[in-house]
């Protein structure tokens, strides 16, 4: 085992083998000769406890007090009392510090880890700054200074004293307990969706338009060539039904109270038994017609709205026409006070009072009375979009479905409850549940969103 000598030169520990002449010192790189009466002999290795440690410590920053105070002499014998070294040696150690030169202090050979304590003309100013009047913060400084530079080696050097502390850590410092970082919950998120591209049963072809009816059921137009299919809520395929006339576009859908489905077919107005999807009538263009309708929707009382850019028409359950507003001598749009040129309806939707709710190729929603007077011209809530249809909840809530990304807002449409990312959505309409359920043309399916503070959440 190798023993210890100090150099001197530096007056650094050497270490040297039984049976080696010389040893090289590894703080000043001195080549030294090992004294004979070392040589051979038992080496007996001094220890330092860790009392001994501190109270040198608390000695060194009285050092370096003593020096930027301009007490030399004191901080020589400070320094002598501390290494034991001679007083030439002591001085140039002192002055090598006050040139800006860290010093190495060893306070005695000690074998296991040579605990070195670096100072300089940094720390003392630091430490004599904070004694002028502020005893507290000296004392504090003290202890952070002892326990970074001499607590550390320590805890490293002596097993034992490493066990103690890591004893007492472990009973002072509570166990941190691992917390779930929250995540953010979703304003909406898909619950279901079905169907893919295709021509058959269950598939999709050019699906625009679709409604619910009380029970849950979806009923999806295809465009073109006209047809009509009928899902269960989750999916269930039930039955499909085909247009006569390969012609006649499917390009609008509602499903009233009373188990009818009403489809827009070219210029007429198809009725169909929800359950089945028989043809029950087919109604025929209003007076003065002039245009295709662009959209359709049932209301409370079993009417029947239909709209388009230049007309407004209102039936029974049975057909027969109620309201008729445009038409040859008057586009319906100008009729309610909107000037716009080539304004056009996407989307019709009615709530539980029997307002009708309009939405426009210019990014606007038209609220109008039972009869078709103007209440509200609300301006659209998301921007530089295209406002692709529209859908009115329970509450009068209002969502406003644009290209991959519908908003729904309160029934004033002044404030925003939140949006969310979707697919292409042309159709889409509120169950009974609260859940958001639309036709994406991109992917060709029918997806069911559930909203936050839904009934079905």
């Amino acid at each position: 085992m190798p023993g210890t000598f100090h150099c001197p030169n530096c007056n650094g520990p050497l270490e040297y083998a039984a049976q080696e002449p010389v040893t090289e010192c590894r703080f000043c790189g001195s080549a030294v000769v090992v004294p004979e009466s070392l040589r051979g002999r038992p080496v007996e290795t001094p220890t330092i406890t860790s009392s001994q440690a501190f109270q040198e410590a608390e000695t060194l920053v009285q050092i370096m007090a003593h020096l930027q105070a301009g007490r030399k002499i004191e901080a020589i014998k400070l320094y002598r009392s501390l290494t034991g070294q001679g007083l030439k040696e002591a001085k140039e150690a002192v002055e090598q510090l006050e040139r800006g030169q860290p010093v190495v202090i060893h306070s005695g050979p000690i074998q296991t880890s040579s605990i070195q304590v670096k100072v300089s003309p940094e720390t003392a100013k630091t430490v004599v700054k904070a004694g002028t009047g502020m005893g507290c913060l000296v004392t504090l400084f003290v202890i952070g200074l002892i326990l970074v530079t001499v607590g550390l080696p320590l805890y490293f050097a002596f097993p034992e004293l490493r066990q103690g502390a890591d004893s007492l850590l472990a009973l002072s410092t509570p166990t941190p307990q691992p917390t779930a970082t929250p995540t953010p919950t979703p304003f909406a998120q898909l619950s279901l969706a079905f169907g893919q591209k295709g021509g058959g049963p269950g598939y999709f072809n050019d699906a625009r338009s679709m409604s619910l009816d009380p029970q849950g059921r979806v009923f999806v137009g295809d465009y073109s060539p006209g047809r009509i299919q009928a899902f269960e809520a989750d999916g269930s395929f039930l039955w499909q039904h085909l247009t006569t006339d390969q012609t006649d576009y499917i390009v609008g859908l509602a499903a009233d109270l009373e188990g009818h489905l009403y489809a827009l077919v070219g210029r007429d107005i198809h009725v169909l038994a929800a359950d089945t999807g028989a043809l029950i009538a087919e109604w025929q263009p209003a007076p003065d017609q002039v245009g295709w309708y662009k959209a359709i929707a049932a209301t409370p009382k079993g009417e029947v709205v239909a709209v388009q850019a230049r007309e407004l028409v209102k039936y029974d359950s049975q057909g027969n026409l109620l309201l008729h507003l445009g038409g040859g001598q008057q586009d319906f749009i100008k009729s309610v006070g909107i000037q716009e040129f080539g304004a056009d309806f996407s989307g019709l939707a009615v709530d539980s009072a029997g307002h009708l709710y309009l939405s426009t190729s210019e990014n606007y929603i038209l609220k109008l009375d039972e009869n078709g007077g103007l209440i509200d011209r609300m301006p659209g809530v998301w921007p530089d979009d295209d406002l692709e249809t529209i859908a009115v909840d329970g509450q009068g809530n209002i969502a406003w479905v644009y290209t991959y990304h519908p908003v729904l807002s309160d029934p004033e449409g002044r404030r925003v409850l939140g949006d969310f990312k979707s697919g292409f959505l042309s159709d889409a309409e509120f169950n009974s549940k609260g859940q958001l359920v639309g036709i994406s043309r991109t992917p060709p399916q029918v997806e069911t969103y559930t909203l936050a503070g839904s009934p079905a959440r």
